[in-house]
């Protein structure tokens, strides 16, 4: 699997900008409203100030937003989610940042694990691409960002991250635990 990762990335870098600090695509930086967006056949897929915000990318949906100027990828989704792509050699071999945070079950979301994400989320090198295997994880996420960084109310971004993808009550009341605590 590995050798063929590999050839995989052997073959797309040629294609890869020749400067990986040019700017990236207007659609991959999206606008500041949340939309959602066609690319690639990623699903869900939506965007919002250079954060996309997704379901799971195939390996040549990662090539072509390399190419397209994606520097960071953050991954909420377990090793053993996926155990046919070794998404990390994929990311770096096409020159992005990688970053997992695994997070199985709604406890794996914690207090330490929202700071750190919203850190993430607001100084990483975008555009980024927050993904998981649905978008599910990935609203989570979301609320707390846009409640804590983005100056929506507590309804307000709990309606976005439902717009992405949080379909669990468990995720969204831990997010929303988060949110209350932080106020």
């Amino acid at each position: 699997m590995h050798a063929r990762l590999s050839l995989l990335i052997v073959l797309l870098s040629p294609l890869l900008p020749a400067c990986k600090g040019s700017s990236a695509s207007p659609e991959l930086m999206g606008s500041d409203d949340l939309a959602p967006l066609d690319y690639q056949g990623i699903q869900p897929l939506h965007v919002r100030d250079g954060i996309l915000l997704a379901g799971q990318p195939s390996a040549e949906a990662f090539a072509q937003a390399s190419r397209d100027g994606l520097r960071t990828v953050i991954d909420l989704r377990r090793e053993e989610e996926t155990p046919d792509l070794d998404e990390r050699a994929l990311v770096e071999g096409l020159g992005m940042t990688y970053v997992q945070r695994q997070v199985g079950r709604p406890a794996d979301l914690t207090p330490e694990l929202f700071a750190e994400l919203r850190t993430l989320l607001a100084n990483s090198k975008k555009p980024l691409l927050l993904h998981c295997a649905s978008s599910n994880r990935v609203g989570a996420v979301w609320l707390v960002y846009r409640a804590t960084e983005g100056g929506l109310t507590i309804e307000e971004a709990t309606l976005e991250a439902q717009a992405v993808g949080l379909s669990s009550k468990a995720l969204q009341e831990r997010a929303l635990e988060y949110v209350r605590s932080e106020g």
